[in-house]
């Protein structure tokens, strides 16, 4: 710090700052993205594309799940579950689990939220591996069974009485009481 002789005394002085930080803006051409190197991917564990990948045995859990375009829930399927290799493609996966649903060529797998589009990577490169049950299979809503149908239609029915039953009761409630504040003297 330094010191400085003022009209009533010595004070203090901010410190000067040496290094500002550099905002770069991110329309610039030259401020997008990089993508890791192997050498990155291998710091932060993850098997770069030049490596072997170990052949290992690997249960994954694919859950089905049926939308629409129109706002509402998806219905929940059942969940299958395939026992695999870890060096098995994306595109073996999609067809065993289109096959076992048995709805032809439509369908796409999603992982954690994001679609698998990459069909020749592997399990472990598409990062299937580190959590094999975050795996699911999105379908259009008229490809749902009778019984998945049925399902949500109760589970629907009972949202609905639930609603209208607390509706009910606060409409029954009497009328919140404002406290009034005593002026004190």
């Amino acid at each position: 710090m330094q010191m400085r002789q003022t009209g009533n005394g010595w004070r203090r002085s901010k410190p000067v700052k040496v290094n500002r930080r550099r905002i770069q803006c991110p329309k610039r051409a030259d401020a997008s993205p990089k993508r890791p190197t192997d050498v990155e991917r291998e710091h932060r564990g993850q098997h770069s594309s030049l490596e072997p990948v170990p052949d290992e045995p690997l249960q994954v859990v694919v859950r089905v799940l049926y939308f629409s375009h129109d706002g509402n829930p998806a219905d929940t399927g059942s969940a299958l579950e395939f026992s695999m290799r870890t060096t098995t493609t994306v595109d073996s996966l999609l067809g065993m689990a289109r096959a076992a649903i048995g709805v032809g060529n439509v369908g796409r797998l999603v992982f954690k939220g994001k679609p698998l589009v990459e069909g020749q990577e592997s399990l472990v490169a598409a990062g299937v591996a580190s959590d094999p049950k975050a795996v699911h299979m999105m379908l259009a809503r008229k490809f749902r069974p009778a019984i998945v149908a049925e399902a949500a239609a109760t589970e629907a029915a009972e949202l609905a009485s639930a609603m209208a039953q607390a509706e009910a009761e606060f409409r029954s409630r009497p009328p919140r009481q404002r406290k009034k504040l005593v002026a004190e003297e």
